[in-house]
């Protein structure tokens, strides 16, 4: 596999982003803080992940296999991820954007940090795993933009409960997705 295809694919989505982003006026220091930190937050991922899987393989490896499926979904995928990921993009947003701005380059900023983790995440992913790239630009990257929204929210909701909340339906959306991606594979 060529290393300009595997980046073209990984990245195709979220240079779609940027390109709807500076159309729309979005400071392109944003663009370049949101896509570092998203590269930045894989790092903690796979460490998280790493240290879940070494601690608790062994009792979850005596576990029906439905259990070990939703371990992986939701704790090991779900719940790591995007804590991880919601962390970083509302403290990125929190120091980056003292100055608000509007609700629709919000929204796009919290896409594109999604579509940029997810092309780090894709280039994991195919080179750990082959055959997986096409699949993944078109499921993974829609997944994570996607989940770029709830990070607003987030950031914007009105009371802890309702950012706890969002938090959550973050969190169930991508278990449920990694649910059905392994069920499938």
């Amino acid at each position: 596999m060529s290393i300009i295809r595997l980046l073209l694919t990984a990245f195709l989505p979220a240079a779609a982003a940027a390109c709807i982003a500076v159309k729309k006026h979005v400071p392109v220091y944003a663009l370049a803080a949101v896509f570092c930190a998203a590269a930045v937050s894989l790092l903690p991922v796979i460490v998280l992940q790493h240290l879940v899987h070494s601690f608790l393989d062994a009792g979850i490896s005596g576990q029906p296999e439905a259990v070990q499926l939703l371990f992986n979904s939701f704790i090991t995928a779900g719940l790591i991820e995007e804590a991880v990921k919601a962390a970083f993009f509302c403290l990125t947003a929190a120091v980056l954007l003292k100055k608000k701005l509007p609700a629709g380059q919000s929204i796009i900023l919290a896409v594109f940090f999604g579509l940029a983790f997810s092309g780090f995440e894709n280039i994991s992913y195919s080179l750990r795993y082959s055959g997986v790239q096409f699949l993944r630009l078109l499921t993974a990257s829609t997944l994570h933009g996607i989940l770029g929204c709830f990070y607003v929210s987030i950031v914007s909701a009105e009371t802890k409960r309702k950012a706890v909340l969002i938090f959550v339906s973050a969190v169930f959306l991508h278990g449920l997705y990694n649910f059905f991606i392994f069920l499938l594979t």
